[in-house]
């Protein structure tokens, strides 16, 4: 991937038209893609194989490849699309906004891909959007206007009234204009480290107009672990509070800054000492929850946070759920947190903890 190029929000699932948001250079990209309007091209092709192999199983009907390797592949792909377009409009100047407030309105730059038989791929990306929308994703829209840089949220942010979010009223709340990103952190898009002015560090996490569904159900769960005191005895997301900004809408949730790495990432995933533990850490925190009827949701690889002290947590109650270990027929079910949990550690763990 070019250097500083961080993709932090891609979808190659679905119907059309797919997406990928990327930060480069200081610049924020949002990229749709539609397949059935670039078929016949040599892009079309690559984009489909990597797909098919995506979705290959081998005889036990587990994921013949490397699911990581493809997603790599595909943005890869896209992203090669797009980066001569993207030079133009790439922020390289010395001075950067410092507050998580100013982040959160930087410009986004919208992509969409289409036929051109004078490239080598047969696609190229043009600029789109639509300065008078939040909703960069809304293809109608954009379409009706040659304005490419939005005034929307940046990140595709989706600011909501605290009152429509379904969480007590004790909550704590932080000004956006009172945390603080540096410029590293700021690449690494939405999902990032931030701290205040004296120094503590957080996990800032945005509500996503793809997501907000997600984000509305894991502040209402949150509310519900909060309310039944599993916050206090359970390594669950360190919830702290809710993100404001100046015109108090809230703009996203923060939380206790782990240091550590998703399971998935573990250079201990191999170690049956490590990873016996984890499942019996993990299914012990599913099993208390389910008991104050609780549904974690989103059960998956990434959604399982080991700390310093090799202990696990369960992060992430957006719900939804990842196919690979969870069906969709038992999506945010307590039946899919067990069958999501099996899948982990009896038949994904064994497998990738060897390769």
């Amino acid at each position: 991937m070019e250097k500083e190029c961080i993709v932090h929000s891609s979808n190659f699932f679905g119907c059309s038209p797919h997406h990928m948001i990327v930060w480069h250079a200081g610049t924020q990209y949002s990229i749709r893609i539609s397949p059935d309007a670039l078929v016949g091209t040599k892009f079309h092709s690559t984009y489909n194989g990597l797909l098919a192999e995506l979705n290959e199983k081998d005889q036990d009907g587990l994921p013949k490849n490397s699911p990581f390797r493809i997603f790599e592949a595909l943005q890869q792909l896209v992203w090669k699309t797009c980066i001569s377009v993207s030079e133009a409009y790439a922020d390289t100047g010395p001075s950067k906004p410092e507050s998580l407030q100013d982040y959160i309105q930087h410009p986004t730059i919208h992509f969409t891909l289409a036929k051109d038989a004078r490239h080598e791929s047969g696609v190229i990306a043009k600029v789109i959007g639509d300065a008078s929308s939040n909703y960069p994703w809304d293809i109608a829209r954009a379409a009706q206007t040659n304005n490419h840089i939005t005034n929307s949220y940046s990140w595709d942010t989706a600011p909501v009234p605290k009152q429509d979010l379904k969480l007590g009223p004790t909550v704590q709340t932080f000004q956006a204009s009172e945390l603080f990103v540096t410029k590293e952190d700021a690449k690494a898009g939405p999902m990032q480290q931030v701290h205040t002015i004296t120094g503590t560090q957080y996990f800032f996490k945005p509500r996503l107009d793809h997501m907000a569904p997600e984000f509305d159900r894991e502040v209402s769960v949150l509310g519900e672990i909060i309310s039944c005191g599993l916050d206090r005895t359970l390594k669950v997301s360190p919830f702290q509070g809710l993100v404001l900004l100046d015109n108090n809408l809230v703009a996203g949730m923060l939380f206790e800054w782990l240091e550590g790495s998703p399971l998935a990432e573990h250079p201990e995933l191999s170690n049956p000492i490590f990873y016996k533990l984890w499942q019996e850490q993990v299914e012990a925190i599913v099993k208390e929850l389910h008991r104050h009827k609780i549904v974690w949701g989103d059960v998956n690889v990434h959604n399982i946070f080991i700390d310093t002290n090799a202990d696990a947590w369960v992060i992430d109650f957006g719900g939804n759920c990842n196919v690979q270990f969870v069906d969709e027929e038992l999506k945010e079910t307590f039946e899919g947190d067990i069958q999501g949990l099996r899948r982990i550690f009896e038949e994904w763990i064994p497998v990738m903890g060897k390769s």
